[in-house]
């Protein structure tokens, strides 16, 4: 697709799952996401809470779905009052074609559907441009006691 009036070519479209799971209080595995920092005192809610995490990209909604590539990085809680949160993303694609990285960053409000920009990264994404829309598939507790969520990640591509 072709926008002559901005110079926007299109040039891709890539959907892929993903699956979160913090790290509970008593459990030792299963998980891929942990709380890397926290306020000096006790808050009553999230606030300020920092957690790193290093997440499978899947091609279908189920753990034993090919493996497309990874998405690591930080998400902090940043609302006194509410479900907001900053993530920064790097999204690696080494078994799809096209293959490189590429970052996303945005605010989010837990529970609603987010788009946050990407921009170049590296290999076949090092010019891109482009929007990953995520939204929240399901949720809830693990049998070792993880909290899960499912992502729906969708990637649209351009180049300017």
């Amino acid at each position: 697709m072709l926008f002559v009036g901005s110079r926007t070519y299109f040039w891709g479209h890539i959907t892929v799952y993903n699956y979160l799971s913090i790290h509970g209080s008593n459990t030792t595995r299963g998980y891929n996401t942990v709380l890397c920092g926290q306020p000096p005192s006790v808050q009553p809610n999230s606030f300020g809470q920092t957690y790193c995490f290093d997440m499978p990209l899947l091609q279908k909604r189920s753990l034993t779905s090919r493996l497309l590539g990874r998405v690591q990085g930080t998400f902090v809680f940043t609302a006194v009052e509410g479900s907001i949160v900053f993530v920064s993303e790097t999204f690696t694609l080494n078994r799809t074609s096209p293959k490189g990285t590429f970052t996303g960053v945005s605010l989010e409000l837990i529970g609603r559907v987010s788009s946050k920009p990407i921009t170049g990264g590296t290999d076949d994404f090092a010019f891109a441009n482009g929007v990953a829309t995520t939204p929240l598939l399901s949720n809830g507790t693990d049998a070792v006691g993880n909290f899960f969520a499912w992502f729906n990640y969708d990637f649209v591509f351009s180049l300017k």
